[in-house]
């Protein structure tokens, strides 16, 4: 009975993910529940037809009960019943770890009783006493129990809502670890299978089962976990020395199989597996014949060809966002697609530097045929001399005149050599006109090729861009936990989550994004008890927009929170010396001082908040992207952070100026109109153009390149009206030499610091050429200017402030998607967080740090999570760690096990983000521990 009961929470389990979420979209959007409620009514129907077969009958109709509610609610959209609804699976979850106790059955009970629905609490008096029956099941019941039935919901392979991280993460390790388990099933086929092996093989499912269920392709899970049963039945019989029945031995292979086409189809190279039905089908019904004690006899006939072979479209739940559905596509590194970008680049500045040099070419060749044509007139002139002279002397000595024979030979010798010239000169003229035309040729053809670069350089530009709502399930996880940790309840709206984002930029821009989450959540959002005083709804607001505007993209991070108290920002300020007490600052001044290191106007320090560690971060990320931060708020109505970061990679349309000697490059976003020396008129620092005024500067002065003086007012100079922090401003160049499409590189981390510097670009003349951004330019001589204000001994103490170590977490997994994911889970509740593979690598980390506690599988290599418990209590350092193991093994042997090495709480996967979370801050909060305390 034992084992019935945990395989069926192991099976309910593998569906909370999906049904949790579709609860959760229900909530969110009432009038399409129907579409978000149905895995949901599958999951009910299923569970209850399980329950009643399996003893459970009055849990079996709670479930039923609920069922109804579920499809009451689709048709009246009810928010308060689905509110209700979205409760249902924590009480159904507890009721199945331990059926039929006090503690189990009156939960259940509650929770009909808090039903909207009077008859549905009137019904829950009644289940309370079936709720109360303890499951029996005789043996002969158990065999002959009808088995699961799989369907396409079972191996769906969705994108929509699954973190792309976590993703690759399975990726990186899932081929490598099918292959391997794929090598010990053939041993198996030639009788050399080992219990070394097969115990390697089932951890590779084990470890396949656990990856899909986190990252949430419930199809890998779904696959891995029944071919996980069918590995521990064949560890059994070579254990027990008996024969592996070969057509099990068969459908493991086909099992691999399956899985090894679903990793494909997720990295983007195969179709949706047709097949995976009907094979998932076949490992249904192994699971159930070892569980009936009939395996060893078992013998199936194949899985028809027919179905490996079905049309594709049948079985498609969903394609990967990086199919390509007119051919093949395959999968390619950001870091590759980076460097491809890098040389596709630098193709493009080639040709770009080769047109100039045949440009030159061309110059130079007209230059040479002006100069050709003026040596043919010479030469022409010569000519006629020599003849003029030739006949003379033929003349004079026709008519026995006085006559020189050495002066008539020079001369017919300098007749020669003219005719000699002049035809080497028309020869090189010829060959001067084909140089000239090859050179033309040659730029055609440069030309075309330069359009193929452009377009080449954009395409991979476009292979860059991601769709912003692929960090979006992180947000509202962010959003949720730390709602959880502060008691308030929080929605998260997300405007513009399809607008395209260079991948880099995204990366770049999550860890800000989680800040400012965060930051709203405990410091804007207020608890449902003030809010209700205030008149606002208790449920707080989060709105995140993003759109690309020109060369920029724009992210607003909007609350409807309590907003900035400039006064007590003020007056912090003046407590940590930032500011003398008597200084006045603008509002906007007051609210970027809570961006400094360490800045926070609470006292008291947690992990979430207190240390001013997280708006800093926010400032210092968006700053070495070369972008600025906004912040605007009203007390009781809210607070907006508005960044604004620029596109560092690709193309850009530009104005060329010259500064000082060097070339500098502007945007033709950031740039208004360029005006002339001779159409503007100027007193003083303002000038005046079309009836508007603007305040002036010197470029060179604003760079540095010239700091003792502006432009006399009797040296006029070409003007460009730039956009700045401040409005409108006009800046005197040089000169305003060219508009054109230039090619922008990073700018590097050497540059990545001076203000408006947001690339760099090669011209034609193999020089670098700084690309400026004029608001961030601006933005930066504010901020210098803001600093001044600190004090040293201020920033001294808000550093020591922001210095406060943080908790300190070890996670063990052999799992590279399970540490990532646990690593986000953790690191974005306040933790910092160290990952290692093996329970050895564990042993080595714990050398040379201690942590506030650990997190360890029970299933890895070299050193098991039961062996690294074993060792962290036999030494005295380590001795009262607290230890969570968190595993697929949910069976009482297991937690025996892990109770009697010394484990704190054991946990079984899936495993809940807040159950997780609550576990580690009680822990942490009363440590130390005993060594055997009781188990979760």
């Amino acid at each position: 009975m034992d084992e019935l009961l945990a395989l069926l929470l192991n099976e309910f389990d593998l569906d909370v993910p999906s049904s949790r979420e579709g609860l959760a979209s229900a909530v969110q959007e009432p009038q399409h529940a129907q579409t978000h409620l149905a895995p949901v009514s599958d999951f009910l129907v299923r569970s209850s037809q399980a329950c009643e077969l399996a003893g459970l009958d009055g849990f079996g109709q709670w479930l039923c009960c609920v069922l109804n509610c579920v499809d009451d609610v689709t048709i009246s959209h009810d928010l308060k019943m689905l509110t209700w609804l979205s409760g249902w699976i924590d009480p159904a979850r507890s009721y199945l770890a331990a059926p039929a106790t006090p503690l189990a059955t009156a939960g259940a009970v509650a929770y009909l009783m808090n039903c909207p629905n009077e008859g549905v609490q009137a019904l829950a008096l009644e289940l309370e006493e079936s709720l109360s029956i303890a499951p029996q099941v005789s043996a002969d019941d158990a065999a002959n129990l009808e088995p699961e039935v799989a369907t396409a919901q079972d191996v769906a392979l969705p994108m929509d809502g699954v973190d792309s991280g976590l993703l690759a993460a399975m990726l990186i390790d899932a081929p490598e670890q099918i292959e391997r388990m794929h090598g010990f099933i053939n041993e198996i086929t030639r009788g050399s299978a080992t219990e070394a092996k097969l115990n390697e093989a089932q951890r590779i499912a084990h470890t396949l089962k656990g990856s899909g269920n986190i990252v949430g392709v419930l199809g890998v899970g779904r696959v891995a976990h029944h071919l996980e049963n069918i590995m521990e039945w064949a560890l059994h019989c070579v254990k027990i020395d008996a024969p592996v029945n070969p057509t099990a031995v068969r459908d493991m292979t086909l099992a691999v199989d399956l899985l090894h086409q679903m990793v494909s189809h997720l990295q983007g190279y195969d179709a949706v597996p047709a097949q995976s039905v009907p094979v998932l089908q076949r490992l249904m019904d192994w699971s159930w014949q070892i569980r009936a004690g009939e395996a060893d006899s078992f013998a199936p006939e194949p899985v028809p060809m027919s179905a490996l072979i079905a049309d594709e479209t049948e079985n498609e739940i969903e394609a990967p966002a990086q199919a390509v559905t007119s051919g093949q596509s395959v999968r390619v590194d950001a870091e590759r697609l980076t460097r491809l970008l890098r040389r596709a680049g630098q193709s493009l500045y080639a040709s770009q530097r080769l047109n100039q040099l045949l440009l030159t070419s061309a110059e130079q060749l007209r230059i040479s045929a002006l100069k050709q044509r003026d040596l043919d007139a010479r030469i022409r002139e010569m000519q006629a001399y020599v003849d003029r002279q030739v006949v003379n002397l033929k003349e004079a000595k026709a008519a026995g005149n006085d006559f020189d024979p050495l002066e008539m030979d020079r001369f017919d010798a300098m007749y020669s050599l003219s005719r000699f010239i002049a035809e080497d000169i028309r020869d090189q003229h010829e060959l001067a006109q084909e140089v000239s035309q090859s050179v033309l040729i040659a730029q055609d053809i440069l030309r075309e090729e330069q359009s193929q670069l452009t377009t080449q350089h954009r395409d991979l530009i476009s292979a860059r861009m991601v769709e912003a709502k692929t960090i979006v399930p992180r947000l509202r996880r962010n959003v949720q936990q730390t709602a959880s940790a502060t008691g308030k309840t929080v929605d998260l709206e997300i405007v513009g989550e399809r607008v395209s984002i260079d991948a880099d930029v995204l990366t770049r821009l999550t860890e800000p994004l989680l800040h400012l989450v965060r930051n709203a959540v405990d410091h804007g959002i207020e608890p449902p008890h003030v809010r209700e005083k205030l008149g606002k709804p208790t449920v707080g607001r989060i709105t995140i927009g993003m759109r690309a505007i020109g060369q920029e993209i724009e992210v607003t991070c909007m609350d409807d929170g309590r907003g900035l108290d400039a006064y007590a920002i003020h007056q912090k300020a003046i407590e940590f010396g930032l500011v003398d007490d008597g200084r006045a600052l603008t509002r906007d001044q007051i609210y970027r001082l809570v961006l400094l290191p360490g800045f926070s106007t609470k006292n008291e320090v947690t992990e979430i908040s207190g240390r001013g560690v997280g708006l800093d971060v926010v400032n210092d990320r968006v700053v070495s992207m070369k972008g600025r931060l906004q912040i605007s708020s009203t007390q009781n109505v809210g607070t907006t952070f508005t960044l604004y970061v620029p596109v560092t990679t690709g193309a850009a349309q530009v104005l060329l100026v010259a500064v000082a000697g060097e070339r500098i490059a502007i945007p033709v976003e950031n740039v208004r109109t360029a005006i002339a020396s001779d159409q503007y008129e100027r007193k003083a620092d303002i000038l005046r153009f079309e009836n508007s005024e603007y305040r002036c500067t010197s470029m060179a002065t604003l760079l540095g390149f010239d700091a003792d003086k502006l432009p006399k007012l009797n040296q006029p100079q070409p003007v460009i009206i730039v956009t700045s922090s401040e409005g409108d401003q006009a800046l005197f160049v040089d000169a305003i030499l060219d508009s054109r499409e230039i090619v922008m590189q990073d700018a590097g981390p050497v540059l990545r610091r001076i203000p408006g510097v947001i690339a760099v670009a090669l011209s034609e003349d193999g020089n670098a050429m700084f690309v400026l951004d004029t608001i961030s330019l601006f933005h930066g001589v504010q901020r210098v200017v803001l600093k001044a204000t600190h004090a040293a001994s201020g920033s001294s103490r808000l550093r020591a402030r922001a210095q406060i170590q943080r908790t300190r977490v070890l996670v063990v997994d052999d799992a590279l998607s399970v540490r990532r994911a646990m690593r986000q889970l953790l690191e974005d509740s306040g933790y910092e967080v160290t990952a290692c593979v093996d329970g050895q690598d564990a042993i080595e980390k714990l050398r040379e740090m201690t942590p506030a506690i650990v997190l360890t599988d029970m299933e890895m290599p070299n050193l098991n999570g039961i062996e690294l418990t074993q060792r962290i209590r036999s030494t005295a350092l380590w001795d009262a760690l607290p230890i969570v193991m968190i595993t697929s093994r949910a069976s009482d042997k297991h937690r025996e096990v892990a109770r009697e090495a010394g484990v704190n709480v054991f946990l079984t996967k899936p495993y809940t983000d807040a159950d997780l979370l609550g576990h580690v801050r009680e822990l942490v909060r009363n440590a130390p521990l005993t060594t055997n305390a009781a188990i979760a």
